[in-house]
């Protein structure tokens, strides 16, 4: 197994060099989306992540609005 980890080039998902210009918006967006801190934008910012293959971002503003959410149902 070891020698299996040794040679696996594990890589991240990266975001493709092609939207790069649409992370920049996007983390743009995000500043502003969470200003506002509502959690239907929230949700809608991180299917435009997930899009473009940010899938870290999209997983936090996901965990964000679930935060949100609960914090309402309490």
């Amino acid at each position: 197994m070891l020698k299996e980890l040794e040679t696996t080039n594990f890589q991240p998902t990266p975001v493709r060099l092609a939207a790069l210009p649409t992370f920049e918006a996007l983390r743009d967006k995000r500043v502003v989306v969470e200003g506002r801190g509502d959690p239907d934008e929230y949700l809608a910012l991180a299917r435009e992540f997930a899009a473009i293959g940010a899938d870290a971002c999209a997983a936090d503003l996901r965990r964000k609005a679930a935060g949100m959410l609960q914090a309402v149902l309490q």
